[in-house]
């Protein structure tokens, strides 16, 4: 059962380890991508993860002008890290859309509209800039 804490009117839940890693198979098995910080190239970027074990768990990154390096923490932290360099940006507004295709046939240019599936993403681990 998950914990809960109650700070006025706003009721904070917590999961629990087993349930936290469950979510990730639930949101799998609906057809959502999750999305959420996740180590790469030495910094803690945004990008898909298939299991709690992608998180950056029990590291945290230094920021300082000219500066950026992860270091690990004393605890084992699933979030206890700044807001890093990377942002949602690529998956709410992707830099890439088919609109239309073109194709040149004997009669002249035949264009086709392209209906690509909008990807369901689960973002994991959101906050404010």
């Amino acid at each position: 059962m998950s914990d809960s804490l109650q700070t006025g009117d706003v009721q904070t839940r917590f999961l629990k380890l087993d349930e936290f890693a469950r979510l990730f198979e639930v949101l799998n098995s609906r057809g959502y991508e999750v999305i959420g910080p996740t180590i790469d190239q030495e910094a803690i970027v945004y990008g898909p993860l298939s299991s709690i074990d992608d998180l950056p768990r029990g590291w945290t990154d230094q920021q300082e002008p000219g500066r950026y390096r992860l270091v690990k923490r004393d605890d084992n932290a699933f979030f206890g890290y700044v807001v890093g360099p990377s942002s949602w940006k690529k998956q709410l507004f992707p830099p890439v859309a088919t609109l239309t295709r073109a194709d040149r046939t004997e009669e002249g240019w035949q264009f086709q509209e392209v209906e690509e599936e909008t990807p369901r993403y689960a973002f994991l681990g959101v906050r404010a800039c």
